[in-house]
């Protein structure tokens, strides 16, 4: 198969998900290394400041090292980096010695997922001579051999009781062994037991160490507080505590990564042979919050040590994080950061500007703070927004300001779940992404402003799909949640200046009593609002209201007057299935304004001729469907082809690659490819040509990449190499204005777009 070189560039979102981690080497200047809980790993670059990717090799087939839940450096080797990753598929130690430009996989005997509860505690690996430790969150403690990799349990109980299965840090010195759980498995009643645990003879046993006492809260589901972290000076062992609120009531929900902190505590325990009891050195005030009108505290997440100076950050719902500094081993704290009132911070991604985000700071979910071993005024600390960096950390001995900076260049972990390029306007790509709502990128390489906001700046976050006027691309709509404060509201947007402005269309509660309870929940912080289309013209806008993360057929409603009225879509089906058991995606012909089509997660398509008064179902050939849900799965898409009234294109997974004809009353499914397909666009001819380019990604000829097709789909050309993979992929768009660009907008590595490297003599 004939390949050709692609370069391969970001739409810059510095930052934009959450950083869970960072391991400095302890012995070797200016290597730093971050985790994050969807993006895989990455190693900062000391000259240029920016953070460079390790895992853009990762497929989309193989995404357990994008997913990194710890990461560990071997003192005496520092070419030598050591991940453990997972997807609870596919569960590896990943082990590279070249400072991570490559890695070789080994497989762990549990369950891993960087992205589960709990991915903001740690370290749970650590590396001997010997051995490699590894605390897993579903088998325990665990212990491999350095030479041969296979691993042995090490029982983390005492004597009378049952192993503790989920651990949250460990730290291995010689003998001793220091191991944090969540305490669940001996757990008595709803009271977590042991949680802290020590062992001086290499894990032949272990014994408690003394953890805070509960004192009892009726709004608390388990009481018992986790160990989060643990840091050392000359004299002491510092473990910080946290408390969750724990809604959900899962005894794996004990950290800010999955709720919201009740109460925290920090201890200090006098370094000995046996170390047994601790002192309570916990900030005085600011923690366990006994106002009934607030369900939630601070909790304290991160922790170190440098100089004998302490430091530890608190997470709070009800305060701003705030991250204090102790010059006197616990016995008074000093804050050096605390929203915007307390210290300052610096950022330089518009996005995180105060003014879009309810003039709040975006430093929140503070849970790993590491200084320089090197130099003690360099420091990072994690947030759910990317890598945050101090340059003058000790100036804080002097009463002076420490200055925070958003140091996330190069970090590109936002997950996108769409990507569209309209044909006309200053807009080239329409980004819908998750957490952050959607970008509108009229520069590829320079971040946008803003993402999606109101009128007032404040964003909207999480949209599922966007789509556009192909006649007038100024006309845009959108799906997305209403943000976490509440300053936006869910449901329908639209833009008549391509993203440039917003307005939220009013929701019709007059049109029954269910969907009017469903608009109520949209209305909530955080919650789907559903999926919508536009006619070509952008006189008809179709929306298929959320119900719980599903698109019910019975609650499609459209308007043509831009929400001032709506009405209900009708869906004839071809027997008598329920509507509100059929869950629908709506697309628009790009040619004709009157034709729409919908795909159900229940294998079924449909056809509406009177721009969405009535759709009515077509059958699909078995060999389309082959009785696997396909519609609704993250390894298909569908895309209508633009100036060609009529056709579809749908990547259908393992099911192949699939055109539609559906121009007149005699649809035909065509086959295009056998081989397993994942996404599917389409972008520009090739000059003097009939046909639009396609473009797809998906393993053809038994090899995973991204391919391209000039000819219509009769012949592909690969367009990647073995390290332009990008992780998980969740859809691409080709460019209607620039032959052989696309845009990739994947789970793990942000908005990518790629281009011919004509350097390498490729010909258009």
């Amino acid at each position: 198969m004939k390949k050709i070189e692609y370069i391969y560039k970001h739409c810059p979102i510095p930052g934009g998900g959450y950083v869970t981690g960072y391991t400095f080497h302890p012995k070797k200047e200016n290597i730093l290394y971050a985790r994050t809980d969807i993006g895989g790993i990455y190693k900062f670059d000391f000259q240029k400041k920016v953070w460079l990717s390790l895992s853009d090799h990762v497929k989309a087939i193989n995404s357990a090292e994008v997913l990194p839940l710890a990461l560990a450096v071997d003192e005496n080797n520092p070419n030598m980096l050591f991940a453990a990753c997972g997807n609870t598929r596919e569960n590896v130690l990943a082990v590279s010695d070249n400072f991570g430009k490559s890695f070789q996989l080994y497989p762990i005997p549990a369950k891993v997922n960087g992205n589960s509860p709990g991915r903001s505690t740690g370290e749970r690996l650590a590396i001997t001579d010997n051995y490699i430790y590894f605390g897993s969150q579903s088998e325990g403690l665990l212990r491999a051999d350095r030479q041969t990799y296979t691993w042995e349990k090490i029982n983390v109980k005492l004597s009378n009781e049952k192993t503790e299965k989920n651990i949250t840090f460990i730290h291995v010195k010689g003998d001793r062994i220091i191991v944090g759980t969540d305490g669940s498995t001996n757990i008595q009643g709803n009271v977590r037991k042991n949680t802290l645990f020590i062992s001086n003879d290499g894990g032949k046993s272990f014994k408690s160490l003394s953890v805070p006492k509960w004192y009892g809260d009726k709004r608390i589901p388990f009481y018992g507080f986790v160990p989060m972290r643990c840091a050392f000076d000359d004299e002491y062992m510092y473990v910080c505590f946290n408390l969750s609120l724990n809604r959900n009531k899962r005894l794996d929900f004990y950290a800010v990564d999955t709720d919201p902190c009740f109460d925290g505590r920090i201890f200090r325990y006098k370094l000995s042979e046996s170390i047994c009891e601790a002192d309570d050195i916990t900030p005085k005030s600011g923690f366990y919050d006994k106002n009934p009108n607030r369900s939630f505290g601070n909790g304290i997440h991160a922790i170190d040590v440098k100089d004998n100076v302490l430091f530890i950050t608190s997470l709070s719902g009800a305060f701003a994080d705030t991250i204090y500094a102790s010059f006197d081993k616990g016995n008074s704290y000093k804050i050096l950061l605390q929203g915007n009132d307390i210290g300052k911070v610096e950022v330089d991604v518009p996005y995180m500007k105060p003014e879009y985000n309810g003039n709040s700071t975006v430093i929140h979910w503070i849970t790993d703070l590491k200084i320089n071993p090197f130099n003690k005024n360099h420091a990072v600390l994690t947030t759910g927004t990317g890598a945050f960096m101090t340059y003058n950390l000790f100036d804080c001995e002097h009463d002076k300001e420490v200055i925070w900076y958003s140091q996330t260049w190069g970090i590109e972990e936002t997950v996108h779940l769409n990507v569209y390029s309209p044909p006309s306007g200053e807009v080239k790509v329409i980004d819908i992404v998750g957490d952050l709502g959607g970008f509108a990128f009229k520069e590829l390489d320079k971040p946008c402003e803003n993402s999606f906001a109101d009128s007032e700046g404040n964003r909207y976050i999480t949209c599922l799909n966007a789509d556009f006027a192909e006649n007038d691309p100024n006309i845009v709509v959108a799906t997305p949640r209403g943000n976490w404060r509440g300053l936006t509201k869910g449901g329908i947007i639209l833009s008549n200046d391509q993203c440039e402005t917003w307005n939220l269309l009013p929701k019709p509660h007059y049109l029954s009593e269910e969907l009017s309870n469903t608009f109520n929940e949209i209305e909530k912080p955080n919650i789907d609002s559903g999926w919508t289309a536009i006619s070509c013209d952008g006189k008809t806008i179709i929306w298929a209201v959320a119900k719980k993360m599903k698109f019910p057929a019975n609650q499609v409603i459209r308007t043509e007057d831009n929400g001032k009225t709506w009405s209900f879509s009708t869906f004839n089906t071809i027997d008598e299935t329920k509507l509100s058991l059929l869950h629908v995606k709506i697309y628009s012909d790009r040619v004709n304004p009157t034709l729409f089509y919908a795909f159900t997660g229940e294998n079924r398509f449909f056809i509406s001729r009177d721009s969405g008064k009535t759709f009515d179902e077509i059958i699909v050939p078995d060999s389309l469907i082959n009785n696997d849900e396909i519609f609704f799965r993250g390894t298909s898409q569908v895309t209508v082809e633009p100036q060609n009234e009529g056709i579809l294109w749908f990547s259908a997974g393992k099911n192949g690659l699939w055109r539609i004809n559906s121009y007149d009353s005699n649809i035909k499914f065509q086959r295009i490819l056998n081989d397993t397909i994942f996404c599917v666009g389409i972008g520009k001819g090739k000059q003097n040509s009939p046909h639009k380019t396609i473009f797809i990604t998906g393993i053809v000829n038994d090899e995973y990449g991204f391919y391209r097709s000039d000819d219509y789909g009769q012949s592909w050309i690969r367009i990647n190499n073995d390290n332009q993979m990008f992780g998980r992929i969740s859809a691409i768009a080709g460019d209607p204005r620039e032959f052989g660009r696309f845009y990739i907008a994947s789970g793990s590595r942000g908005l990518i777009y790629g281009y011919p490297d004509f350097r390498q003599g490729n010909k258009l």
